[in-house]
């Protein structure tokens, strides 16, 4: 299991074949009412989501390899998602309070933040929004999801 992804239970696995070795991550729904992030934790509503933005518009969004709603499988509902290797900002404890971030000599912590100066400014000049007008803008008559576009 990863360190972070505290929004959601998450398992990575790999496949290997004819010399090639693909890498997968699973989201689980929460095993249970008691474990839940959100109120309202619908995997499939969410792989809707994912497969109607990433099909009508160009913002980055993660494809959706199979979705399981089948709990006799892995005891819950999943989805499949190739997965890109990172590192995590900790959540718990947050990173400004412990973890791997606080770890790092002085001058990697001052890198960092000197990126992510770089990448709050593109965030300044519109590309945040422009993203989030991108998903806004997303049309896609029939798809099942524009009974939940507009809830507040």
């Amino acid at each position: 299991m990863p360190d972070e992804g505290g929004s959601s239970f998450n398992l990575m696995f790999d496949v290997s074949g004819g010399g090639n070795v693909a890498h997968y991550v699973v989201r689980l729904a929460s095993p249970g009412p008691g474990h839940q992030t959100f109120p309202d934790e619908s995997l499939s509503r969410q792989v809707r989501y994912l497969q109607v933005v990433r099909a009508n518009s160009d913002v980055p969004v993660p494809e959706v390899s199979f979705y399981e709603s089948d709990s006799r499988w892995l005891g819950t509902p999943f989805f499949v998602m190739p997965l890109h290797r990172g590192r995590a900002w900790p959540s718990d404890p947050p990173y400004n309070f412990g973890g791997w971030v606080l770890d790092l000599p002085a001058e990697e912590r001052a890198r960092m933040q000197n990126a992510e100066r770089m990448q709050q400014a593109l965030c300044d000049d519109g590309l945040r929004t422009r993203v989030c007008d991108a998903v806004h803008q997303v049309s896609a008559p029939h798809s099942g999801i524009d009974e939940h576009h507009h809830r507040a």
